[in-house]
């Protein structure tokens, strides 16, 4: 028996010859439903274990192979399902993974498009560290601590005259803003932003939003935990001298104040409760 492109043995002990000097045998001892199929595939082979991450490399492959940019549009549902012979619940479920990885961007009755870069999936994956305690806030800090230093060093060759004015303009909030915690954190996250887009380094500003993110409860821990009024001003000038290096283009003195800010973070997050002394609760008033 035999159909376009296929070869189906029904002799147990037959010998087929697929291609010259190529033979497939089968044994006797082997099933009937052992028997060989053979395609020439239209595209590279893929060995992957289910439909739907056929559909997601196909699509992963297309977009790089095609040279995609952000926002350009790639094959609808019914278009992939009909090129790769899947159906259209399968390709369904590839292109809500590729929307959740950030590669696609998917709208109603909208054509979808090759996603911008975000960091949705970095954050998933780190928040699942840390509910299932796979990792601990020190392993997050540690990560954090090597991408920020970094960043601040580049931030201070690469920033533009927008980069100074935002994080003057950021300093300045965040000063008037410790005694109202919700707006201190806030500025706080802001002020990290901005040195990671004057960085000019997408992946900084993206990779230091997600690990905040992450620590987004530990770093309102962090600052109820500051004992004195003291720690607080002393974090208001340290955000200050980083601000200060990076503008005056000091990479050597950004590296070292952005150093010292996370020494300060590090002792006050990872400080045990029962250290903080009662006389000054969270930010809200002297």
């Amino acid at each position: 028996m035999s159909g376009p492109g296929f070869f189906f043995m029904t002799n147990p002990t037959q010998v087929l010859r697929v291609e010259p000097q190529i033979e497939l045998v089968v044994e006797p001892d082997l099933d009937q439903e052992a028997a060989y199929n053979v395609e020439v595939p239209t595209r590279a082979p893929v060995d992957l274990a289910s439909l739907s991450d056929q559909v997601t490399h196909y699509i992963i492959d297309l977009i790089r192979s095609s040279g995609l940019g952000p926002g350009e549009k790639v094959p609808s549902e019914i278009r992939t399902s009909a090129h790769l012979q899947i159906s259209r619940g399968v390709v369904r479920e590839a292109y809500r993974s590729l929307r959740a990885a950030g590669i696609l961007e998917i709208s109603n009755g909208r054509v979808p498009r090759v996603g911008q870069l975000n960091n949705k999936a970095f954050v998933q994956i780190l928040e699942h560290g840390l509910s299932t305690q796979q990792a601990t806030v020190e392993h997050i800090l540690d990560l954090r601590c090597s991408i920020e230093i970094r960043a601040a060093e580049l931030a201070a060759t690469n920033r533009s005259a927008d980069h100074v004015k935002a994080l003057e303009r950021e300093v300045a909030v965040f000063e008037h803003a410790k005694k109202h915690r919700e707006k201190w954190v806030e500025s706080d996250m802001r002020f990290h932003v901005i040195i990671g887009e004057a960085s000019a380094n997408p992946f900084f500003g993206l990779l230091s939003a997600a690990l905040r993110q992450a620590l987004e409860v530990s770093i309102r821990t962090g600052l109820d935990r500051r004992t004195s009024w003291g720690e607080i001003d002393q974090m208001v000038e340290t955000h200050k001298l980083v601000a200060k290096a990076i503008i005056e283009r000091d990479a050597k003195a950004a590296r070292k104040h952005m150093t010292t800010h996370f020494d300060e973070a590090r002792a006050a997050i990872l400080r045990r409760p029962e250290a903080v002394r009662p006389a000054r609760k969270a930010v809200a008033g002297r």
